[in-house]
């Protein structure tokens, strides 16, 4: 087990810190204020951009990636029309 040696990740904190708070800003997101599938969409990117995030071996492009298509889903989001 000491030989175990864990790869370098070139991945610049500035890339890292982008997808940390996009999948920030993407949690404060509450689905009954949205519509189903807009909301799902989000949903999607979030779980991929998680995924990115805790897999070590993730590319600065895949992270870059992942930043975009959550932006994507929190800039396509649909609101809900407010009830009266």
């Amino acid at each position: 087990m000491n030989n175990i040696v864990r790869l370098p990740n070139n991945i610049a904190p500035s890339v890292r810190n982008g997808l940390a708070n996009a999948i920030s800003d993407a949690s404060e997101y509450t689905e009954r204020y949205y519509t189903a599938g807009s909301f799902a969409n989000l949903q999607a990117a979030l779980r991929q951009a998680r995924n990115t995030q805790g897999y070590w071996p993730s590319t600065q492009a895949q992270y870059q990636q992942a930043t975009q298509q959550l932006q994507n889903a929190m800039n396509n989001i649909v609101r809900l029309p407010i009830k009266r």
